[in-house]
C-alpha cells in the first residue's frame, strides 16, 4: 500500500505520483505475494454439504458446489449456480432472468 498522506492510503501494483497520490515515502505493510489465479481451485469439505449442485435450485442455500460458479436468480422462486447471467431470456430455457446475484462466487478455498 502506497499513502497519500498520513491518514489515507491505496493498495495498488505501483504508485504513481500525482494530485491523487504521493509515491514519495515508502510502501507500507506487505505486498500480497502472488495474484489471485495462483490460489488453488478447491472448495473447503464444507460446500459439498451445504452448497447446491448445477442443476439445482441455490436460492435457499445461496451458494454453489462448483468453481466459478455464483448463485443467479431466475425469479423468486428459482435461482441456479452458473459462470455469468444476464438479465432476460436465456438460451437455454427462453425464459426471463432477473439475474441478480443471490450468493457470493466460488473462486475457490471456500
Amino acid at each position: 500500500c502506497y499513502m497519500k498522506n498520513p491518514y489515507y492510503g491505496q493498495c495498488k501494483a505501483e504508485c504513481v505520483s500525482g494530485p491523487d497520490m504521493n509515491c514519495s515515502a515508502a510502501a507500507v505493510g506487505p505486498r500480497t505475494p502472488s495474484m489471485v489465479s495462483s490460489i488453488p481451485k478447491t472448495v473447503g469439505s464444507w460446500v459439498g454439504k451445504v452448497c447446491a449442485a448445477k442443476g439445482s435450485n441455490c436460492l435457499e442455500s445461496k451458494c454453489c458446489r462448483e468453481v466459478g460458479t455464483t448463485c443467479y436468480a431466475k425469479n423468486s422462486t428459482w435461482a441456479a449456480c452458473r459462470e455469468k447471467c444476464d438479465a432476460g431470456p436465456d438460451t437455454e430455457d427462453s425464459a426471463a432472468w432477473v439475474a441478480a446475484v443471490a450468493g457470493a462466487q466460488k473462486d475457490g478455498n471456500a
